[in-house]
């Protein structure tokens, strides 16, 4: 029976560890490995997970002090720029799922900042992994659906828009959550991809 027990307890600690592992990959506390391969698929998807890593540390451990802090009062805050790199990201999400980007109205504004924070990283790893194979990007056009309009821009825009934007405002919220006085923790190496946290 003792020895049922402890296999048991070993399979469950395995279990849970592994679940640990997959969890703290899926959150871009570190850079993913996505191999050696160069395709336009895997760059692309490098492209994002490096916005994902640089988002992930840029807003981890911050607080409602620093959710409305502002450099000035016609500024965005560090949760407005929250709310508009989670819109960016429902672009990149939908553009990768080949779906139409719904523009009707509807806004994250009922949504916390930590909750508008995981669901843009999750999104983010999404993307990443459905681009990663992806060699022809011409069937992959970026699509918007308002009230009383549509609009279509190619594959490429993706990437110049609200790819470059997201990581653009990144780095707005690593200035702004500096001069908070809350700057993002020591050991976080964006060219690695890695951190000593």
């Amino acid at each position: 029976m003792k020895i049922l027990l402890s296999i048991i307890l070993i399979i469950s600690f395995q279990h849970l560890n592994g679940q640990e592992i997959t969890r703290v990959h899926m959150t871009y506390e570190k850079l993913p490995d996505r191999g050696s391969e160069y395709t336009a698929g895997s760059v692309l998807a490098r492209m994002i997970d490096g916005l994902g890593f640089r988002y992930y540390w840029a807003t981890e451990g911050l607080g409602n002090k620093e959710y409305e802090y502002r450099a000035g009062e016609e500024l965005r805050s560090i949760q407005e720029l929250m709310r508009h790199i989670y819109d960016l990201s429902e672009v990149i999400i939908a553009t990768a799922r080949k779906e139409v980007v719904d523009r009707s109205g509807k806004t994250a504004l009922g949504i916390s900042p930590p909750e508008m924070r995981s669901i843009t990283l999750e999104r983010l790893r999404e993307s990443a992994d459905l681009l990663a194979g992806i060699d022809n990007f011409s069937d992959y056009p970026l699509r918007f659906q308002g009230k009383n309009s549509s609009s279509e821009f190619s594959f490429l825009h993706l990437i110049n828009g609200p790819v470059s934007d997201a990581i653009w405002h990144t780095g707005q919220i690593v200035m702004l959550r500096r001069a908070a006085g809350n700057p993002i923790p020591p050991g976080v190496n964006v060219f690695l991809g890695t951190s000593s946290n």
